[in-house]
């Protein structure tokens, strides 16, 4: 009996609190997706290109976003044409939005979890796993309601020795 009374309990408050503060989710999901160019701090390895999607959340004072990343495969820039790294992983981020009236800002900041596989004439010879942290500087310009314009670069610490620098460009829809 007591079970029952507590459960409808917490029914009837779940239920007021829909009605009167509606969910996080029902408006402010963004959805980006971004292409770009990556290269390494160090100028051993050539350019790579990146792609990167994140699902996230965005309130007039904070974006909180979460995705995936292909960062790049880079190949040696002098010596063996076989050999090259290949860099992917996942993050989560948080970043600040400023409203420029024409576009907006976003000041971000997250960490990446890095997977880096390197490879010798097409044979997997060694891989790393890491957290590292990074930065963002992003430009929005808003199409409308749903599509907007973006583009931004990155820089993210120490990934297998070398700091990676990316510049990118993308689409965001928001829901």
């Amino acid at each position: 009996m007591k079970n029952t009374m507590l459960k409808r309990k917490h029914l009837f408050l779940s239920s007021i609190l829909l009605i009167f503060c509606p969910p996080v989710f029902s408006e402010g999901l963004i959805l980006d997706l971004t292409g770009g160019i990556s290269h390494t701090e160090n100028n051993s390895y050539k350019e790579g290109a990146s792609f990167e999607s994140a699902f996230g959340y965005a309130w007039d004072a904070v974006h909180l976003k979460a995705g995936t990343g292909y960062l790049g495969n880079f190949e040696l820039e002098h010596g063996e044409d076989n050999t090259d790294i290949e860099v992917k992983g996942g993050f989560i981020q948080v970043a600040l939005p400023f409203d420029l009236n024409v576009v907006s800002l976003e000041i971000g900041a997250g960490i990446y979890a890095t997977w880096a596989d390197a490879r010798y004439e097409g044979i997997k010879v060694g891989d790393n796993q890491e957290l590292n942290p990074f930065v963002d500087l992003r430009v929005v310009k808003n199409l409308n309601d749903l599509i907007s314009l973006q583009g931004g670069i990155k820089h993210i610490d120490d990934v297998s020795g070398s700091n990676l620098f990316i510049t990118n460009f993308g689409i965001r829809f928001s829901f």
